[in-house]
């Protein structure tokens, strides 16, 4: 009896824990399928607030941040899950959290949480961040319970994912915003899931029913075919024409912000070159006066040591007659010749 208990707990757990795993897989899948998806429209059209695709995106990531969070503990908690704000109080980079809550107009965890993924958005940190939560695995695993997608091995795939949103300018205003509306929203899914038939495939399905003889394919419903298969390529011919203009404008705009880039930097090194002539002649002035300076005193170095040698010598030849005078003078008193 113990045998069996032990064997259904264990089955049972087996089953939970696939279960987990295909919630991150399905995250992990619709999260690449948005991505592709604002990249291919981002390409046409700036991004705003109002693209549905980043509505459903920035939905994505909230839940990539809620899936098997904590639930709050207290008497009043009532079971609720802790918000995924006070994780990133914890783990994401303090500048860009003190700019969430200088917001006044936001008031809830929840609201606080969503502006800062429209900021990690805006300045395009957000594959970093992603990536630099690798190493504190640990941490987040006092926040999560077992099975989370931000504790598994699937974040290193989630940050090359987000990588390609770099290339993306965003054009939202975070600023008179309404962040505090009710629950987590729902992802939506419909935009991936619509099915579009090929022509190729809707040929197979022709040469099938005429095999299998289950329906009668008249020359009408061949030609309905052929024309949804022409107006198929129509529409994917005009797509690729509208993306080969596009990139077409967007390298002759590159190419003339080159070429003013190129013309700045040709009349600069100009300036640079004339400024650097006028600086070598006014060293080579400056090295002539120092050098004429020098000249004059050396010069004057001369005509004081002379000086000073003509002075020493008439004082030494004053100072070898004065003793005669001396003696004279004595010799002419002692034999009364001053009268």
């Amino acid at each position: 009896m113990e045998g069996e208990v032990t064997s259904t707990g264990s089955s049972t757990a087996v089953f939970i824990s696939e279960q987990w795993s295909v919630q991150r897989g399905n995250l992990l899948g619709i999260c690449r399928m948005c991505v592709k998806s604002l990249v291919d429209k981002a390409a046409f059209e700036p991004i705003t607030d109002t693209c549905p695709h980043l509505l459903n995106f920035c939905t994505i990531v909230e839940h990539l941040f809620t899936h098997r969070i904590e639930l709050r503990r207290g008497l009043f908690s009532g079971g609720e899950p802790i918000s995924f704000w006070l994780v990133l109080c914890r783990v994401a980079p303090r500048i860009t959290i003190t700019s969430i809550q200088d917001m006044e107009e936001i008031h809830s965890e929840l609201g606080k949480g969503r502006a800062w993924i429209r900021l990690a958005l805006v300045q395009k940190k957000l594959s970093s961040f992603v990536a630099s939560l690798l190493p504190k695995r640990a941490q987040l695993e006092s926040f999560y319970l077992p099975g989370a997608f931000l504790t598994s091995d699937l974040m290193t795939e989630l940050s090359g994912t987000l990588k390609c949103l770099d290339a993306i300018d965003f054009n939202l205003c975070l600023r008179g915003q309404d962040f505090d509306f009710g629950s987590r929203k729902e992802i939506c899914y419909t935009p991936y899931l619509r099915f579009r038939q090929s022509s190729s495939s809707i040929a197979d399905d022709t040469r099938e029913a005429r095999k299998l003889g289950s329906k009668v394919i008249s020359e009408e419903d061949e030609d309905v075919g052929e024309d949804e298969s022409v107006s198929q390529l129509r529409e994917s011919f005009i797509a690729e024409r509208d993306q080969k203009n596009y990139f077409e404008e967007l390298v002759s705009v590159r190419d003339k912000q080159l070429s003013s880039v190129r013309s700045e930097l040709t009349s600069l090194s100009r300036e640079s070159e004339k400024q650097k002539r006028e600086l070598e002649d006014v060293v080579l002035e400056l090295q002539k006066q120092i050098t004429s300076l020098q000249t004059e005193l050396r010069a004057s170095h001369r005509a004081v040591s002379s000086v000073s040698t003509s002075n020493g010598q008439s004082s030494e030849e004053q100072s070898d007659q004065s003793p005669r005078k001396r003696t004279t003078s004595l010799f002419s008193s002692f034999l009364g010749l001053d009268n």
